[in-house]
């Protein structure tokens, strides 16, 4: 039985180590920013959440959506499923290294200077001296959870695909935490 739970394993970690890196394939390839149609991030953000609600739930984590009613005009030029990639792997990277009973929230809102994409938590933040490296790929700030070391790698890479950026800081909400800023 334990020989047939680590082969289930193993075989998950690879099936998504394959797939973040087909991802990241498409999010390079030089058609990525040239089939771009309008998408709405905040109708993106609602279903992402959703989505990962039950992960949320299992891990005792308060995750919000701050989206004002009237985010009609939250209109991006984007690939959806690239899109959605995107937003999850925001997602899922904030549950991922946010304790049991933290706080992570989707934010978008548009302004003069465009649409913005927010993630916050309330986890352990990253220390400013390997803020950049987390791009990298296969980097991970901590061994102790699971993951591939992709997925920020594949937000920035969908990100420039978009024209848009990606920027880290830590939260400006309390003494520990992360806010990821996508500006389209």
């Amino acid at each position: 039985d334990a020989l047939w739970l680590a082969m289930q394993t193993s075989n998950r970690r690879l099936v998504d180590v394959t797939n973040k890196l087909l991802l990241l394939a498409q999010a390079e390839h030089g058609d990525a920013h040239t089939h771009l149609e309008c998408v709405d991030l905040a109708a993106v953000a609602l279903r992402s959440v959703e989505q990962l609600a039950a992960l949320a739930d299992r891990r005792h984590i308060d995750l919000g959506l701050d989206a004002p009613p009237q985010m009609a005009s939250a209109v991006v030029r984007a690939q959806p499923a690239l899109l959605d990639a995107l937003v999850s792997n925001l997602l899922d990277n904030a549950l991922r290294y946010t304790q049991e009973g933290g706080r992570v929230t989707l934010g978008v809102r548009s302004g003069d200077a465009g649409i913005v994409l927010t993630v916050e938590d309330d986890g352990p933040g990253i220390p400013a001296e390997v803020m950049e490296r987390v791009f990298e790929r296969f980097y991970r700030v901590s061994q102790d959870t699971e993951g591939t070391g992709l997925g920020l790698a594949i937000v920035q890479e969908i990100a420039r695909a978009f024209g848009a950026t990606v920027r880290l800081t830590a939260s400006p909400h309390g003494p520990h935490g992360l806010l990821v800023t996508v500006h389209f």
